[in-house]
């Protein structure tokens, strides 16, 4: 009986189970992976440009290429998370601020200068605080809390504020040049070109949300901007040097360390830069000075009593034997590199001296007998001085010779310093071309030197290269019917009509219209003398000259057959 039952039990388990069927091989030939298909290959063809070694690339290797005109929608967005970093409690945020704008003014400088009454009181926030309301203006702040020293955080900021300042008066210079357009005209041309480029390009509108469109007004609230800028970032400039100026400050030793030598140029750069904009901004909004005035008011006193007392200055020079100082030294310019300083000190400190030069000759007026004396000691120091670089020497000078420091007693003896040295350095003839202006020649018309400089135009007009500037300035003094340069030119003037074949006018791109101007003074070389007719007719036969050229002389000779 229990035998039976376990059979049935038995078989009920078995029939309950899952039945696995037996193994089924596939028949030979279909167990074999079929390869043939096709693949077709995906091409980005930007991606197969090599990137170059100077962009900036992410970890992946991918370059960003952000233009003006691209980038000009999300500016606004850009300078608001800009401004919050620079006031973030945070002092490695505010650092990190820094080179987010020093990646923005390398890369877009206009737009940068144009944002810049966004920016700018966020630097007075990183360097200073409001005093308390009995006492309005601003004091300096010592960072506690940074891995930075008050000093080197202070040249950080004020490098970047520099080159901000840079950059507008670039921009400003830049408006200027593009003011005015010369329009040529052919014979067969129907139409006047009034306006150039594309007309579907974007068209900048920065101030299209604004409210209000009276111009009166604007212009009001602009210079009241402008004149709490002054008010503001003036005194806190001085502060800032005077906490950090030597122990032995306007004594016999007027040596610098690095980071004063640092900060000073910044401070003098900033002064300079936004004394250029102020007149800038008076002469196209046609002001009669006030802004100007404000800013002597507020800066000669101190300016004379803190910086000027000290001049010229140097860089302390360390012994070659002291290794540990050297170290120090190499250290030190490391570290000014990283904050920003945008050029290599110099040990004279050159570019220092001649902005306290030219800061002088803008601000110090009346100037006291010492100081000018000492001004124009140094510039004819550095005229003499084969070293010093022509540019940095031309806003001292032009405003030595242009400017209200003119009056000065020891300035003409300087300009015969200039007329001496005008042979190794060219870039000074700008000068002395910007002074037969209408303004100018009537001051200068009686110096010996001046008149020197006139009798050896001619002698410009034979080089290789000549400077637009000297072509105008002949004829200006050729319209003016000066008898020494014309005597001159007509010793000369076959070399002149000689050279025309070879010479390089610099400074304008329509260099057969320039060579057409230059060849205008034949006219005025057959008014004084018509001797020199002959001459004049046998030298344009010259088979290197441009036959263009040759039939405008030709056409200016036969005025007077």
């Amino acid at each position: 009986m229990g035998k039976k039952n376990r059979s049935k039990k038995f078989e009920r388990e078995e029939k309950s189970k899952v039945k696995l069927k037996k193994k089924q091989l596939l028949p030979k030939g279909q167990n074999v992976t079929d390869t043939t298909f096709k693949v077709k290959k995906i091409v980005i063809r930007e991606q197969l440009k090599a990137p170059s070694s100077e962009e900036p690339l992410s970890s992946r290797k991918l370059n960003v290429k952000v233009d003006e005109v691209h980038i000009l929608p999300l500016m606004n967005v850009l300078f608001s998370y800009m401004c919050c970093a620079m006031t973030h409690i945070n002092h490695a945020i505010q650092e990190d601020s820094l080179l987010l704008l020093d990646a923005v003014l390398d890369s877009y400088p206009k737009l940068m200068a144009h944002h810049i009454h966004t920016v700018l009181p966020k630097f007075f926030d990183m360097i200073s605080r409001l005093r308390s309301d009995s006492k309005p203006g601003r004091m300096l702040t010592v960072n506690l809390g940074s891995r930075l020293t008050s000093v080197r955080w202070r040249i950080q900021v004020l490098t970047r504020l520099h080159k901000l300042m840079s950059s507008l008066s670039a921009a400003v210079d830049t408006g200027f040049k593009d003011a005015c357009r010369t329009v040529s005209v052919k014979s067969e041309q129907q139409h006047v070109p009034l306006f150039e480029g594309d007309v579907n390009s974007v068209c900048d509108l920065p101030n299209i949300l604004q409210h209000g469109s009276d111009t009166s007004s604007t212009t009001a609230d602009e210079k009241e901007v402008l004149q709490n800028y002054v008010i503001t970032l003036v005194p806190l400039l001085f502060e800032t040097w005077v906490e950090v100026a030597p122990a032995g400050y306007g004594d016999d030793d007027n040596s610098l360390g690095e980071e004063n030598a640092a900060l000073l140029q910044c401070i003098l750069g900033i002064m300079s830069y936004m004394w250029k904009y102020l007149k800038n901004w008076e002469a196209t909004q046609l002001e009669s000075g006030t802004l100007t005035l404000l800013f002597r008011q507020q800066s000669s006193s101190d300016f004379r009593q803190h910086l000027m007392s000290g001049f010229p200055y140097s860089i302390n020079k360390l012994p070659s034997s002291d290794k540990r100082e050297q170290r120090e030294h190499r250290r030190n310019m490391q570290l000014l590199t990283k904050s920003g300083v945008p050029t290599a000190l110099d040990a004279d400190c050159v570019q220092q001296n001649l902005a306290l030069c030219y800061l002088a000759c803008c601000l110090l007026q009346p100037v006291d007998s010492q100081v000018s004396e000492m001004v124009l000691q140094y510039v004819r120091k550095c005229l003499e001085s084969r070293t010093v670089d022509d540019a940095e020497l031309l806003p001292v000078l032009r405003e030595l010779l242009s400017g209200e420091a003119k009056t000065w007693s020891g300035v003409p003896e300087l300009l015969n310093v200039v007329v001496a040295v005008i042979g190794r350095r060219a870039k000074l003839v700008h000068i002395l071309c910007e002074l037969l202006s209408r303004s100018e020649i009537s001051y200068w018309q009686r110096s010996p030197s001046f008149k020197k400089w006139i009798g050896l135009l001619p002698d410009e007009l034979c080089k290789e290269y000549v400077p637009y500037k000297v072509v105008q300035a002949v004829h200006q003094l050729l319209s003016q019917k000066n008898v020494l340069l014309l005597e001159q030119l007509c010793h000369k003037i076959h070399k002149i009509i000689d050279n025309l074949a070879y010479i390089t006018i610099t400074g304008t791109e329509n260099t057969l219209e320039a060579k057409k101007y230059l060849g205008n003074s034949v006219y005025w070389v057959m008014n004084h003398d018509r001797r020199v007719a002959p001459v004049i007719q046998k030298h344009i036969q010259n088979d290197k000259l441009d036959k263009e050229l040759k039939v405008h002389i030709a056409q200016i000779l036969d005025l007077y057959n």
